[in-house]
């Protein structure tokens, strides 16, 4: 079963890393995507998610409106 969700750049409203101590430790944990019109994203279990986060705030940035 695959589950797609989607969010305009533009949309997106907060990123939350959430890491475990040994998440820390290794460079792994899942983030969670908060934007309007939909409750929130999450993302789980990857490899550098505070490097993850920075380029979805880059892009943000970067996103036509903002």
């Amino acid at each position: 079963r695959t589950v797609i969700a989607t969010a305009a750049i533009g949309m997106i409203e907060g990123v939350k890393v959430e890491q475990s101590f040994w998440g820390r430790m290794m460079g792994y944990g899942h983030l969670r995507v908060e934007g309007s019109g939909v409750d929130f994203v999450e993302i789980p279990d990857i490899a550098d998610p505070i490097a993850f986060r920075a380029a979805i705030e880059t892009a943000k940035s970067g996103a036509p409106g903002r």
